[in-house]
C-alpha cells in the first residue's frame, strides 16, 4: 500500500505510482498493537484519561475498581477557635482540620464535614459512636497531657489500639486504632506533626484502601546541600526543598526549622529528609533518603524510587487485570 502523496490520480481509472509498492508497507495488521493475551492494565494502576480511552478502545464499558474510603477529620482542643473569630486568652486558630481535609480531598477521598470538639471525653465518645465513616482522623488530644483524652476514650469505646507513639520526629504521639473495618488515626496537635504523620500513615492507609500498588510516599536519593543535626533517638523527617545540584543529580536543602508548630517551614517544603535515628549530624554532601510530597512528585517522573518497587500513581484505581 502507498500513501496518497506517493500517487497521482490521472483519471477515475488510472493512477500513477511514484514509489514502488512493497508488500505489507504502510499497513498495521489487526492486533499488532496489542497481541492476543496481553494484559493492558494491572490492579493498582490509576485510571486516568489515557487508561479510560484504552478501555473504551477495547470495547470495555465497565471494569472493577476499588472504592475509596469515606473519612472525617476531627480537631480537638478547648483552645481552638475557627479562623475569622477573635482570639481570647490561651486560644489559637484551628488550622489542622482545614489542612487535613484538603489533603484528603486531593487524594480522592469521600470527606464528611470536619468537626471541632473540645477536651471533653463525653463529647468525644458521642462523636465516636455517631460517626459512620471508614476512617476517622483526629488531630490533638493524643499526647500525655491532662486533657489528652482520646487514647483512653477510644479504648473504652471498644477500639483496639494498634500502636501509640512511634520513634519519629515530628509526630511521636501518633496513634492508630481499629474496630471491625473502621480505622482511627490520632495525629498530634502541632501542625507540622499532624502534616508529617498524615503523609506517613494516613495517606498510606488511604491509598492501600483504594487499591494502589504504591501506597507509601515515593522516595529518591539526594545529597545534602548543607549540614543537618538532631538529637539522636528518633528518625527525623525534616521539611526540605529539592533542587538540581551543580554537578547533576538531586540535592536537598532543609527549610528553616523552629519547631513542630512551624507551619511556615512546612508550607515551603516539597519533600522530607530522612535523618536516621542513630545520627546526630550529617555533613553537606552526605547522601540521604528523601520522601517526595505529592505536589512535587509529578515533576520527577522515572527518577522516583518508590519504597515497594511499584510505579507512582494517584487517583481511582482498577481492581482487576484487563486482558
Amino acid at each position: 500500500m502507498l500513501p496518497k502523496e506517493a500517487t497521482e490520480m490521472v483519471s477515475e481509472v488510472e493512477v500513477i505510482l511514484r514509489e514502488s509498492v512493497q508488500a505489507g508497507a504502510n499497513l498495521v495488521a489487526a492486533g499488532a498493537e496489542i497481541p492476543r493475551g496481553t494484559v493492558v492494565l494491572r490492579p493498582g494502576r490509576q485510571l486516568g484519561p489515557t487508561q479510560l480511552a484504552l478501555l473504551a478502545a477495547l470495547g470495555k464499558e465497565s471494569v472493577l475498581t476499588y472504592r475509596p474510603p469515606s473519612l472525617r477529620v476531627i480537631s480537638t482542643g478547648d483552645e481552638l477557635v475557627e479562623p475569622g473569630r477573635p482570639l481570647g486568652p490561651g486560644q489559637i486558630h484551628e488550622c489542622n482540620g482545614i489542612m487535613l481535609e484538603m489533603r484528603c480531598r486531593e487524594l480522592g477521598v469521600q470527606v464528611a464535614p470536619r468537626e471541632l470538639v473540645g477536651d471533653d471525653p463525653q463529647a468525644i465518645r458521642r462523636l465516636l459512636e455517631s460517626a459512620g465513616e471508614d476512617i476517622l482522623v483526629w488531630t490533638g488530644g493524643v499526647s500525655a497531657g491532662d486533657y489528652d483524652h482520646l487514647p483512653r476514650t477510644i479504648a473504652e469505646a471498644g477500639y483496639e489500639i494498634v500502636f501509640h507513639r512511634v520513634r519519629i520526629k515530628p509526630g511521636k504521639p501518633v496513634l492508630l486504632a481499629r474496630r471491625g473495618d473502621g480505622l482511627i488515626f490520632g495525629l498530634p496537635g502541632n501542625p507540622v506533626s499532624a502534616a508529617v504523620t498524615f503523609e506517613l500513615f494516613v495517606r498510606t492507609a488511604i491509598r492501600r484502601w483504594a487499591g494502589f500498588a504504591a501506597a507509601a510516599l515515593p522516595e529518591i536519593r539526594a545529597s545534602l546541600a548543607e549540614p543537618v543535626s538532631q538529637r539522636p533517638g528518633r528518625r527525623f523527617f525534616r521539611p526540605a526543598t529539592l533542587e538540581v545540584a551543580a554537578a547533576g543529580g538531586w540535592q536537598v536543602r532543609p527549610t528553616g526549622w523552629v519547631s513542630s508548630a512551624d507551619l511556615r517551614a512546612y508550607a515551603a517544603a516539597d519533600c522530607l529528609i530522612q535523618i536516621p535515628e542513630e545520627e546526630s549530624a550529617l555533613p553537606a554532601g552526605a547522601p540521604v533518603r528523601v520522601c517526595v510530597l505529592d505536589a512535587f512528585a509529578g515533576n520527577l517522573g522515572d527518577r522516583l524510587v518508590p519504597p515497594d518497587g511499584a510505579s507512582v500513581e494517584s487517583g481511582l484505581t482498577g481492581g482487576a487485570e484487563v486482558p
